[in-house]
């Protein structure tokens, strides 16, 4: 009975001795390794510290694979997030695959958007309305049209000024026509048009916050045609 109780506390003294040898030679300042297949940290991990940081290698996938009511949980980013490279979905990056980023949100943007924009690759299913306003797109912008409107009889009765305010028509002569238009330079363009089928227009000119027109009939007699004008 002796020989086994002695045999007893031999073994044991064996085991503690192995467990504290292990413990003792695992050297948290180097690396190691876990051989896991899972590795479970479930009340959370902590990576790097205040002052010096850290990084972490995720040579791989993240996924969150946990659900609320069978709908999958997204992987959540609780602070703001630096990306030092680029971004994109697939396994191949740049456009031209049936891989694009998507964007379930509205979008704010504090800054600039650059791109190399070739034609037909903005798509767009729908338009809100009141989506595309003029505080929101730079209509000084040379190929947007700027202003218009069209005068009968001498008078305005159809306008539209995307730059400035109302207009003011003056008719100091037959044929001749004096428009203020703010927020129109001297260096943008006039396309005017006679409204009906008789009539030419003789002359445009534009300077700041100024167009005149001249209106003459087919024989070349000054004459007040109606007319319609754009500004771009």
């Amino acid at each position: 009975m002796k020989n086994k109780i002695v045999t007893l506390v031999v073994v044991f003294c064996f085991v503690f001795a192995a467990f504290g040898v292990a413990y003792a030679t695992t050297d948290w300042d180097d690396d190691n390794i876990f051989n896991g297949t899972i590795n479970w940290f479930k009340n959370g991990i902590r990576i790097g510290q205040q002052g010096t940081g850290g990084v972490t290698f995720f040579n791989g996938t993240i996924v969150n694979e946990t659900t609320t009511d069978d709908v999958d949980n997204p992987v959540a980013f609780g602070d703001n997030v630096r990306i030092d490279g680029e971004i994109w979905r697939g396994e191949e990056s740049g456009p031209g695959d049936d891989m694009p980023i998507k964007l379930n949100d509205d979008v704010l943007v504090y800054g600039t958007l650059t791109g190399d924009l070739a034609a037909d690759t903005v798509v767009t299913d729908n338009i809100a309305d009141d989506a595309v306003t003029n505080d929101k797109v730079d209509f000084t912008t040379r190929g947007f049209a700027k202003a218009g409107g069209l005068i009968t009889d001498a008078a305005i009765t159809q306008y539209f000024n995307n730059v400035g305010g109302s207009y003011t028509l003056t008719n100091p002569a037959v044929g001749a026509f004096t428009l203020t238009v703010p927020g129109v330079a001297a260096t943008d363009y006039v396309l005017a048009s006679i409204s009906g089928d008789e009539g030419v227009i003789r002359a445009s000119v534009i300077s700041a916050n100024t167009i005149r027109v001249y209106t003459a009939s087919d024989i070349g007699t000054d004459a007040n045609l109606d007319f319609t004008f754009v500004i771009f």
